[in-house]
């Protein structure tokens, strides 16, 4: 995953939509959390996480058909995108935005290193939800404390001798073919696609 999220991020980024102020706190704090949640993962059963994850993923995939629409912001590649429009619907973060995108990169990052699936889907939701992004704006932050997350992992994982190249290298090549195919039709389609 962590070649499909270095392309998403490097494509999102060179458009524009990252907010830089939030993606640093937000990367350090997912690396660390990831490094903790790869540690924890190593020394307890995962098990029991599967059941809950399938009902997170499906109270998120709700989440997404009932939010409010918000107004579409400029798809142009290249192009920045225009200032935000007033927050308001679901925005529920207004004061200490860089506190709350650490918080919500550690605590993701923790549970990418743990178990992981639906690490994304959950950043975009948070985004959307707290910081009142629009979803390619969402989809953007999220891939920093996706990358980091991801890092962490596979920095630990590899240390630990638990990666097998021979199923990992195939994957990491579809991977970033998808994440360069999905973050530029996310950028010129926004919101729509």
């Amino acid at each position: 995953a962590i070649f499909g999220a270095i392309t998403s991020l490097t494509s999102f980024t060179r458009a524009g939509r990252v907010n830089r102020r939030r993606a640093v706190p937000a990367f350090l704090a997912a690396l660390l959390g990831s490094l903790a949640g790869v540690k924890l993962v190593m020394s307890i059963p995962s098990t029991a996480l599967r059941p809950i994850v399938l009902v997170l993923l499906v109270a998120v995939a709700v989440f997404f058909l009932v939010r409010r629409k918000r107004p579409p912001r400029s798809a142009v590649v290249g192009e920045p995108p225009p200032p935000p429009p007033p927050r308001g619907g679901f925005a529920i973060v207004h004061r200490h935005p860089v506190v709350f995108a650490a918080l919500v990169g550690g605590a993701l990052g923790l549970y990418d290193g743990f178990f992981g699936p639906g690490t994304g889907t959950f950043l975009i939701a948070l985004h959307t939800t707290l910081f009142g992004d629009e979803l390619t704006e969402a989809s953007a932050n999220a891939k920093v404390a996706n990358f980091a997350s991801n890092l962490g992992a596979v920095a630990m994982f590899a240390w630990e001798g638990k990666i097998e190249l021979k199923w990992a290298l195939p994957m990491a090549a579809a991977q970033i073919a998808g994440a360069w195919v999905g973050a530029r039709t996310a950028i010129k389609g926004g919101e729509r696609v």
